[in-house]
C-alpha cells in the first residue's frame, strides 16, 4: 500500500518535527480561493433540519460571510458541496474526474466526509476488509487530490447507531490510521461520540445522521483557521518528535495565568495535552468557562482534578517525582463528560458539561485555587477541537501524534521566550499561544537515550540496549504491558556506563513496552522513543534460518497475470499474459529469468466470461497492471474455471502464490471463491474473501502427477449474494536441493574462502559471503592452582543458540579430547553479547586446552 504520506524533514527541530510540503505554493499567491466538499449524506447536510445547518454548510457560513477568519487575511473564500447521500470511497472515485476536476477546476481545498457504514462496515462479515477498502479508497482520493494540485482535508470517520464494538474498534482503528498521514483532519468523533461508536444522545437524527445539534458538535471540530494557513503555504501537518528544548516556569506572584490561548471562535469539545515535570505541588492548567475555572493540581502521590463548580476529582499517582508526565483534559460537550489522562491511560471520567473559553497552562488563573508549582517544566502543548478516545491518548504517548482538529501545537523550544509575544505554533492554523509571565526561560534538556533496541533471546526475556548520548546519571528502566490501562512501572536501573538491561521473568506471549530514562539530580532526562516487544525468543535465529539469508535454492519462478487490456506495464519484468478468457490454446511459460528451456506450459482448460479493471495496486513486489485486473465468473452456470499446469518436474514441489481481489465493488454481490490444487496428492483447497483483498493467499508444497501436471480449479465461495470469484494473478515457483547449493550451506564450508567456517561465521553473526581478517580469540584464560580450577572465558552472540561451545584437553597438543568436566555458566548479558565461562577441573601439573564449536543437534 502506497499510503499519502510525504514529509520532507528541513532541519533540526525542538519538539514537534518542523516540516515543508511538496505541494506547489501557488495557494499563498492567490486572494480567492474554493473549497470543495465531497462525501456522502452527513456531508450533504441529511438529518439536520434546516439543512443549511448541516456542519458542511455552516462551514460555507463562516468562510464565506464571516471573512477574514483569520487576522489580516486577504483571502476571499468560495465553498461548494458536491456530496451525494450514499457515496462510498470508490463512488467518489468514480465521479471524482466528472463532479469536482471538470465541474468544479477552481477548486483548491477538498473537504473528504466519508462513512465506513456506507463502506459496508455495519454488520460486516469481515470487518477487516471493509477497512482495508476504505483506506484503499481513501489513499486514492488523496492521490487523485494532489495529482490535481487540491490540498485534501479529511473529516474522520464518524458513528453510527448500528455498530457493534467489534465495529467501533475498526472505526478507531482507521482514525488512528489517518491520524498518521501527512494531510489536516477533523476529528467528528471526539464531539459526537457516545463511547461506544454512537450517536450522543439527543445528537441524531437516525442510526446514520446527526440532527442539527449534532451537525453543530462536528462542525466545532474544524479549526477556522485551517482554511487560511493553507492558503499561506502552512500544507503540511505538524509531527511528533523528541523534545530537547523546554521552558521553565517558576511562579510568578504577579501572573497566574503564565500561558494562554483565547480562541476567537466557540469551541466546545475539547483536548488540552502538555508535558510536565516537577518536584513541586501546585496547579500546572486551567480552562476558563466564564468566570469558573476547572484546574489540574499536582499534590504529593496525586494528580487532583477540579471541576468549574470546584469539586475535586484526585487521581493516586506520582505526579511530582522529577519525571516527564504527559497530562491531557478532554471534555466530550455532547455527552456531557470530562476525562483526565495520565501517561496517556485513562483515569477518570466526570459528568458536567461547560463551554471553555481560555487555556492556560502553569497557572490556575483564579483566585481560590492553589498557585502555580515554585518551579515546573513544560514541554508540547497541544490543544484540539474534539475529545479523545483512549486509543488516542495512548497512541500520542507512544509518539504516533495525533494531529486532527489541532488548533495550537507548540513545543515551547522558542529560543528566546518573550513576555506578552506569542509561541511558536506549529499547527495548521492562526491562533496564538501567548507567554504573559516574566518568570520564564528557555531550557535545553540534557541528551536523551537514544537507539533504544529490545530483543528476547527467551520466551521469558527482554534484552534491552540503548546509546548514552553523554549524559553522566544512572538510567532508569520502565516497563508497561500494551495497551493496556496499566502505568509505567521502574523495573531496574542500570549505571552510567553500562547502556544495556535484562529483564526476566515475563510471560509468554504477553507484549510489553520499554522506555528509559536517565537521571539528573532530582529529575530525570525526556524518555528515549518506546520499543515493544513480545517475548519468544525470535531474536536468536537457528543456523539453517541465517544460512538461508545469504544462499538460496535454485528456483525456477513464473508470473502469470489474467489480462486482456493492451501492452499491460510490467515495469521491466518478464510476466506471461494470458490475453483470453476462453482460448484452449496453451502457452509456453517464460520464468522470471527469461528462460522457456523447462517446457512448462498453461492451458485454460475451463475459462471465463468475465474481465475486469480496478483502480489500486495494493502490493508491493508486483506490477500494478498485474493486479488491478482479473478474470471472473459471473455469468454461465455452472460458475467452474479450470487451468492446467503442464510440463512440470514430477520428482519436484511447487509453492503457488496467487491474488484473487476485486477492488471496485458492487452491492450485492459476493467476491468470495473457492480454489484447489490438484497434483499427485490429496487436493489442497482454499477460500478466499476476494473483496477489496489486499493479502496474498499462499498455497505450498504441491507436487505434480505423474505425467507433470497440476490443475486449479475456480468455483464460487461460502459468501452470500451474486457470485463473482476472481483471480488475478498466479506465481508458482520450483525449489530443487541442487548440489552446489548444499555445498554451500555445509556448516564447514568456506564458501568466501576466508578461513572461517560457515558455522563460526554464524556464531559470530558475521557475512558468510565477505572474507572476513578477525579470527576468534578466548576472552580470558585463568586458573587457580589452590583449586585447582582452570576457567576459559568466550564472548558469545546470543543470536545464534545452534552453535555450541565446548573445551578440549591435551597434554602434549596432540592426542586431544573434550572435557566432559568443564561447566559452562553465563555472565554479563549485554544486547547481543554475553560471556561463556567455562570452568574445568584438572588435577594434571601441564594440561592445554581450547574450545571448539560444534553444530546443535535437533531432539
Amino acid at each position: 500500500m502506497s499510503y499519502p504520506v510525504s514529509k520532507t524533514v528541513v532541519g533540526a527541530a525542538l519538539g514537534f518535527a518542523s516540516y515543508v510540503s511538496i505541494f506547489p505554493s501557488a495557494l499563498a499567491e492567490e486572494t480567492s480561493q474554493t473549497v470543495t466538499v465531497i462525501g456522502s449524506s452527513v456531508a450533504a447536510g441529511v438529518g439536520s433540519d434546516p439543512t443549511s445547518l448541516g456542519w458542511a454548510y455552516r462551514l460555507e457560513s463562516l468562510l464565506e460571510n464571516n471573512a477574514p477568519v483569520a487576522p489580516d487575511s486577504e483571502v476571499t473564500w468560495k465553498v461548494e458541496n458536491v456530496a451525494v447521500s450514499g457515496d462510498t470511497t470508490s463512488l467518489v472515485l468514480n465521479r471524482f474526474q466528472n463532479d469536482v476536476v471538470v465541474s468544479h477546476p477552481d477548486t483548491n481545498i477538498l473537504v473528504i466526509g466519508l462513512s465506513m457504514a456506507n463502506q459496508g462496515l455495519v454488520n460486516a462479515s469481515s470487518p477487516q476488509a471493509i477497512f482495508d477498502s476504505f483506506e484503499s479508497g481513501m489513499t486514492q482520493i488523496v492521490n487523485l487530490c494532489r495529482e490535481q494540485g487540491y490540498q485534501p482535508v479529511i473529516s474522520l470517520c464518524y458513528p453510527h447507531n448500528d455498530y457493534d464494538a467489534t465495529e467501533y474498534g475498526f472505526i478507531k482503528k482507521m482514525n488512528l490510521l489517518l491520524n498518521t498521514w501527512d494531510v489536516p483532519c477533523n476529528n467528528f468523533l471526539g464531539a459526537i461520540d457516545d463511547g461506544n461508536g454512537h450517536w450522543a444522545p439527543g445528537y441524531f437524527y437516525n442510526e446514520g445522521h446527526p440532527n442539527a445539534a449534532g451537525h453543530g458538535e462536528m462542525y466545532y471540530t474544524i479549526v477556522p483557521t485551517l482554511f487560511d494557513a493553507i492558503a499561506a503555504g502552512k500544507t503540511t501537518t505538524p509531527a511528533w518528535k523528541g523534545t530537547t528544548g523546554f521552558l521553565r516556569l517558576l511562579r510568578d506572584e504577579a501572573e497566574d495565568a503564565p500561558l494562554q490561548y483565547t480562541p476567537a471562535q466557540p469551541i466546545h469539545s475539547f483536548n488540552l495535552d502538555f508535558r510536565v515535570r516537577t518536584t513541586d505541588t501546585g496547579t500546572v492548567a486551567s480552562v476558563g468557562t466564564l468566570t469558573n475555572r476547572a484546574t489540574l493540581e499536582i499534590r504529593d502521590s496525586a494528580l487532583v482534578y477540579i471541576g468549574p463548580a470546584g469539586t475535586e476529582t484526585s487521581f493516586d499517582v506520582d505526579a511530582n517525582d522529577g519525571v516527564w508526565h504527559e497530562i491531557a483534559l478532554s471534555h466530550r460537550n455532547a455527552t456531557n463528560q470530562t476525562l483526565v489522562y495520565f501517561d496517556g491511560v485513562l483515569k477518570g471520567t466526570i459528568s458536567e458539561q461547560y463551554t471553555p473559553d481560555r487555556f492556560v497552562i502553569g497557572g490556575p488563573d483564579l483566585d481560590g485555587r492553589a498557585q502555580a508549582p515554585a518551579q515546573a517544566d513544560y514541554q508540547d502543548v497541544a490543544i484540539y477541537r474534539a475529545a479523545w478516545t483512549e486509543d488516542e491518548a495512548m497512541a500520542q504517548t507512544k509518539g504516533a501524534f495525533q494531529q486532527a482538529s489541532l488548533e495550537i501545537c507548540s513545543p515551547l523550544a522558542d529560543t528566546s521566550p518573550t513576555q506578552s509575544e506569542d509561541l511558536e505554533n506549529r499547527a495548521q492554523s492562526f491562533s496564538e499561544l501567548i507567554l504573559e509571565s516574566s518568570a520564564a526561560s528557555s531550557m535545553t534538556a540534557a541528551t536523551t537515550p537514544t537507539n533504544l533496541m529490545v530483543q528476547s533471546f527467551s520466551s521469558t526475556t527482554a534484552s534491552l540496549s540503548w546509546s548514552n548520548n553523554n549524559g553522566d546519571g544512572d538510567f532508569v528502566i520502565e516497563r508497561r504491558a500494551s495497551d493496556s490501562t496499566d502505568p509505567w512501572s521502574v523495573v531496574g536501573t542500570s549505571p552510567v556506563g553500562t547502556p544495556a538491561f535484562e529483564d526476566s521473568g515475563l510471560t509468554a506471549a504477553i507484549s510489553y513496552d520499554y522506555r528509559v530514562s536517565q537521571k539528573q539530580g532530582e529529575l530525570q532526562s525526556d524518555y528515549s522513543e518506546v520499543a515493544t516487544i513480545t517475548p519468544s525468543g525470535q531474536s536468536a535465529r537457528s543456523y539453517a534460518d541465517w544460512i538461508s539469508d545469504y544462499y538460496q535454492k535454485s528456483t525456477e519462478t513464473y508470473l502469470i497475470d489474467f489480462n486482456t487490456n493492451a501492452n499491460p506495464n510490467y515495469d521491466g519484468v518478464i510476466w506471461n499474459t494470458i490475453n483470453s478468457m476462453s482460448s484452449t490454446a496453451p502457452y509456453l511459460l517464460t520464468d522470471t529469468n527469461n528462460s522457456s528451456s523447462a517446457g512448462a506450459t498453461f492451458t485454460l482448460n475451463d475459462g471465463f466470461d468475465q474481465f475486469r479493471s480496478d483502480n489500486g495496486s495494493p502490493l508491493t513486489g508486483y506490477a500494478a497492471d498485474a493486479q488491478m485486473t482479473q478474470f471472473a465468473l459471473r455469468d454461465n452456470p455452472p460458475l467452474t474455471a479450470l487451468m492446467t499446469f503442464s510440463g512440470l518436474d514430477p520428482e519436484a514441489t511447487y509453492d503457488f502464490t496467487f491474488l484473487a481481489r476485486r477492488g471496485s465493488l458492487v452491492a450485492g454481490y459476493d467476491y468470495s471463491g473457492t480454489y484447489t490444487f490438484t497434483g499427485s496428492g490429496a487436493a489442497t483447497v482454499v477460500t478466499v474473501y476476494g473483496a477489496s483483498n489486499t493479502e496474498l493467499t499462499n498455497v505450498p508444497g504441491i507436487m505434480p502427477d505423474s505425467s507433470g501436471n497440476i490443475t486449479l480449479g475456480i468455483t464460487p465461495g461460502p459468501g452470500t449474494g451474486n457470485d463473482f470469484p476472481v483471480i488475478n494473478f498466479i506465481q508458482m515457483t520450483k525449489a530443487s536441493d541442487d548440489a552446489a547449493y548444499l555445498a554451500e550451506i555445509d556448516p564447514e564450508a568456506d564458501p568466501d574462502g576466508d578461513g572461517i567456517s560457515n558455522l563460526e561465521e554464524y556464531a559470530r553473526q558475521l557475512d558468510p559471503t565477505t572474507k572476513q581478517s578477525a579470527n576468534f580469540q578466548l576472552q580470558a584464560f585463568s586458573r587457580d592452582a589452590s583449586a585447582p580450577n582452570v576457567e576459559l572465558k568466550v564472548r558469545k552472540d546470543r543470536r545464534a543458540p545452534d552453535a555450541v561451545y565446548y573445551v578440549e584437553k591435551a597434554n602434549d597438543l596432540v592426542n586431544w579430547e573434550e572435557d566432559t568436566s568443564a561447566v559452562e555458566s553465563t555472565l554479563d548479558p549485554s544486547g547481543n553479547l554475553e560471556t561463556a565461562v567455562f570452568t574445568s577441573t584438572s588435577a594434571e601439573e601441564k594440561m592445554f586446552f581450547r574450545v571448539g564449536l560444534r553444530l546443535a543437534t535437533s531432539d
